[in-house]
């Protein structure tokens, strides 16, 4: 005879998965078409809008773009060209190059999905103070690109119109660096079908980035306290991301949406042997696992990236930093993790590099920062 209380715990799991599943497939039947509206105000929040928050410690600001274009050389802003369906619409971008004859190392800065190019510029700045050329486009719909209905597939497309753009500035090598969502367009970009061919990968840099769509957007859910809706966030997600839409690039070349599934990147990653580093924070709301934003948390979605990268724990400790902060921190603001990017971009290009900038032991204990356990992990 099964105990009562064995028989109650067996009941309460087995409705638990039931719901959960119910919920998961159940709500991309009932949205449908409103799918890309969904998945405009979860994953594209700037659609159609003129300001941006910006937050300085816990003051929250809202600044117009033409503001933030400000801050960037306007004379540094050119158009990038994508060709959507059957005609073509334009990219607003940044591209700062070194004078030269010939196209030099080039880094694409995918941007996070509450900014745009211009918020990147401490980014850019770093890469170009590296010796390299840099490209930082915002995507198709947001403030300064043409409008476009935003979408998984638009994104994409977006990333084929870029690679088109290097190759026909006789770029032949690129690195990608990709800020949150925007890792998910440096990892389409280096391992992603395409019809331009000239441009070889050297690195891939995923900056706070998620597993998957469907995930973070539960995770999220979970980390503000809300558990019991983890099943409709996925749902949603799921509606929001249809996968197996095919886009046409031209030339018989065509792109399968996979529900922004960075592991499924990744494992392509792993096979052309692309060398990877994942950037972390530590008191990351959107990424983080086992943890609350105020003590920190001991995990984070990225890492589940790193380990599809990297069979070796000790790889993937080699490839990781994580900064003591919140989503979307830069990491140039912390010096041991800058000379840490500035030691991986420049095992990329021969450049002059001070080894005194570069420490061998880098790292600083999670649990010396925050007072809990590691799991030997490492904080900047």
């Amino acid at each position: 005879m099964i105990p009562y209380d064995g028989t109650l715990n067996s009941w309460q799991m087995t409705t638990e998965e039931f719901i959960d599943g119910f919920f998961e497939n159940i709500i991309p039947q009932v949205v449908g078409d409103y799918s890309t509206y969904i998945a405009g105000k979860i994953f594209y929040p700037l659609v159609g809008k003129t300001t941006i928050i910006l937050w300085d410690g816990e003051q929250k600001r809202v600044v117009p773009v033409e503001e933030i274009a400000q801050w960037v050389d306007s004379s540094e802003i050119t158009k990038i060209p994508v060709f959507d369906t059957s005609d073509f619409r334009n990219l607003d971008a940044r591209y700062r190059q070194h004078a030269r004859e010939k196209a030099r190392e080039t880094v694409v800065l995918f941007h996070a999905n509450a900014m745009t190019c211009d918020n990147m510029k401490e980014w850019g700045d770093f890469y170009f103070d590296q010796g390299y050329d840099v490209l930082m486009p915002t995507i198709g719909g947001y403030p300064g690109s043409d409008p476009v209905e935003v979408c998984e597939a638009s994104t994409y497309q977006d990333v084929e119109g870029i690679l088109l753009f290097l190759q026909n500035h006789g770029v032949t090598r690129a690195g990608y660096h990709g800020l949150s969502i925007g890792a998910c367009l440096a990892l389409q970009a280096a391992v992603g079908p395409t019809a331009t061919t000239k441009v070889a990968t050297t690195f891939v840099v995923a900056d706070q980035p998620f597993n998957t769509g469907v995930e973070v957007a539960s995770n999220f859910i979970c980390n503000r306290g809300h558990s019991f809706a983890s099943s409709l966030a996925k749902g949603t997600a799921r509606a929001a991301l249809p996968c197996d839409q095919i886009i046409s690039l031209g030339d018989k070349i065509k792109i399968v949406t996979d529900g922004l599934d960075n592991i499924k990147k990744v494992k392509l990653l792993k096979e052309l042997g692309i060398p990877f580093l994942i950037i972390e924070s530590s008191h990351d709301m959107i990424m983080g696992l086992e943890g609350n934003e105020e003590g920190g948390f001991l995990s984070n979605l990225a890492e589940e990236l790193l380990l599809t990268r990297y069979d070796a724990i000790e790889d993937a400790d080699q490839n990781r930093i994580v900064l003591s902060g919140e989503h979307c921190s830069f990491f140039g603001d912390n010096e041991q993790a800058r000379a840490l990017v500035m030691k991986f971009a420049a095992s990329f290009m021969p450049i002059k590099i001070d080894p005194a900038t570069v420490k061998e032991d880098l790292a600083i204990r999670l649990s010396a920062h925050l007072g809990i356990e590691s799991k030997g992990k490492t904080i900047l």
